[in-house]
């Protein structure tokens, strides 16, 4: 594993990556810092547009995760990072994030569908902690997750292959609304917005992957009890350190 990561930063276009992961973060810094001046939000925004046009023509396959990720970011960098923790988690994760998208999309993994897959569990984790910490307008809530839902998970069905477009919209619709589904009723239990987010992100982990080995033909009897059986695991922790009250 250790020599794997060594040679994947003896690549330069890994430490280009890196320059542009570190050159975003930095700008959305400033967004916070700056308390969304006019200037450092066009700053943040200017560096995006050109290092999303100065990724491969590959970037196509990953256009929404890259914008929603500066979306995200942007709305995260509201909280300031020296006052709460969990700003500081949306810098970091911004980072990490934004680096792995831009090794993924210039073929540096060598399984790039597992750590592609990783990745979109990572962002839904991200996109569900803002969404459960931040207190929007319920309707409005429920209409900007699905459809962010949507995008995502259209690009995950792209990504991976499957070109039946009717499918593939299907699937994406039916996914967002159990999402929702269970957005909401996760909302209702005390759990914590962190291990709430935690939760939905692997409920909806478990339903993309059996939509999508599906749509592949390879669903398996054996990879369902495997992911149930994970499923229910994690989900018994989650439980467990959340603090129950009446």
């Amino acid at each position: 594993m250790v020599k794997k990561f060594q040679s994947i930063f003896r690549n330069r276009i890994a430490w280009k990556s890196l320059l542009k992961a570190a050159s975003l973060t930095l700008a959305l810094f400033g967004v916070a810092y700056f308390e969304f001046s006019f200037w450092a939000v066009l700053v943040f925004f200017s560096l995006s547009l050109a290092i999303y046009f100065s990724l491969p023509k590959d970037r196509s396959h990953i256009k929404f995760s890259f914008w929603l990720l500066q979306i995200f970011g942007f709305l995260g960098s509201v909280l300031p990072a020296v006052e709460n923790f969990f700003g500081i988690f949306i810098f970091i994760s911004f980072g990490i994030l934004a680096l792995t998208l831009f090794l993924i999309v210039h073929f540096v993994f060598k399984d790039r569908f597992l750590i592609y897959g990783v990745w979109n569990v990572l962002f839904l984790f991200l996109v569900f902690s803002e969404f459960f910490y931040f207190d929007f307008p319920q309707f409005l809530e429920i209409v900007l997750l699905f459809l962010v839902l949507v995008l995502i998970f259209e690009e995950v069905f792209r990504f991976f292959g499957i070109i039946w477009r009717e499918r593939i919209l299907l699937a994406s619709l039916v996914l967002s609304l159990l999402g929702i589904e269970l957005f909401w009723l996760v909302s209702l239990l005390p759990l914590g917005f962190v291990n709430a987010a935690v939760f939905l992100a692997l409920s909806l982990l478990l339903l993309r992957d059996a939509v999508l080995f599906h749509l592949q033909g390879v669903l398996t009897r054996v990879f369902i009890f495997k992911e149930l059986t994970f499923f229910v695991t994690i989900s018994i922790l989650i439980f467990a350190a959340s603090k129950w009250a009446i």
